[in-house]
């Protein structure tokens, strides 16, 4: 599958690079190394791709393991959960969200609230975000908001999506886009795809 290329956060100094599963994670040393080596005190998104069963979920919960965590899911309901990753957060680590939902507040002060929140922590952070391919459009807005602001935050966002489901959803498609076939800048060197394993591509942008 080719997808577009996105040049939504060119000029950035953030770290976004796809992880793509390719077969069962029989072995995740080298992959979790590689995903524990962006966090820092400077922001990072990772896309991890792959078919249902692949082990997407296995690679999150054993890094969610050797950090702090504040995990989230989209669902696959037949209506979505508006910012359903907002919701499940307010029910656990951040109830200041809880009190801005109860007052109905808009969608950027919610975003603004979870990034405040993030900005406060001691230590860096992970922040999943699970099955993105049943997310709502508001989800969708959520990660575009986030992603643009996490230069100098201290937290790796982690972002789960079937990518046999990207046909269907052509926003979600361009979202994720094709770091794969980004020209230019310097790369991370690909993991091997033999033996269960899964490639990382990305690139850094400069100021």
């Amino acid at each position: 599958m080719r997808w577009p290329t996105s040049a939504a956060y060119a000029g950035r100094s953030l770290t976004r690079v796809s992880l793509q599963v390719t077969a069962p994670l029989l072995e995740r040393a080298e992959v979790l190394e590689r995903l524990g080596a962006l966090a820092s005190d400077r922001g990072a998104f990772v896309w991890l791709l792959g078919e249902a069963g692949l082990g997407k979920t296995s690679v999150l919960r054993a890094l969610s393991a050797t950090r702090p965590t504040w995990w989230s899911q989209c669902d696959p309901l037949a209506t979505p959960r508006p910012l359903g990753p907002l919701l499940d957060l307010a029910e656990g680590p951040l109830p200041s969200l809880d009190r801005l939902l109860r007052d109905g507040a808009p969608a950027h002060r919610l975003y603004a609230e979870l990034l405040a929140r993030l900005r406060d922590e001691p230590e860096p952070r992970l922040l999943v975000v699970e099955d993105v391919h049943w997310a709502d459009d508001a989800t969708l807005d959520l990660l575009r908001f986030v992603v643009r602001r996490l230069d100098d935050l201290p937290v790796l966002v982690v972002a789960s999506v079937r990518d046999d489901e990207l046909a269907r959803r052509p926003e979600l498609t361009a979202l994720v886009g094709d770091k794969r076939r980004e020209p230019g800048g310097p790369r991370v060197p690909p993991a091997r795809e033999a033996g269960g394993q899964a490639g990382i591509v990305g690139r850094p942008h400069a100021r």
